[in-house]
């Protein structure tokens, strides 16, 4: 069973994405929206990497990040490449696409 975790505060709130990562399974996805995007600034990209604990992980997690977001912060020349940028249409389609979702606030 797949589950899209999805992530909406700022890195100054790390609860939610460690409780997130008791959660998370090989095969879910993350996206961050709302303030959750400033995890992809070069300086937080890590320490969400670190909270989460993805990097012991055997294959990479798979991060989406709203694009909508990103751009109205004026962060997408920064956003890693290993962060994929989705539009609120790619939203739905991820919502559809897991069995379940899981809003971490």
């Amino acid at each position: 069973m797949k589950t899209l975790h999805i992530l909406n505060k700022s890195p100054k709130h790390a609860f939610p994405a460690s409780q997130c990562a008791r959660f998370y399974s090989q095969h879910d996805s993350i996206l961050l929206i709302e303030d959750a995007v400033y995890y992809t600034l070069p300086t937080t990209y890590p320490l969400f990497l670190a909270i989460t604990e993805l990097r012991a992980l055997p294959t990479k997690p798979t991060i989406y990040a709203l694009k909508e977001d990103i751009d109205a912060r004026g962060i997408s020349e920064t956003t890693p490449n290993d962060v994929k940028l989705v539009t609120y249409e790619g939203f739905v389609e991820l919502t559809a696409s897991h069995d379940k979702s899981a809003s971490w606030y």
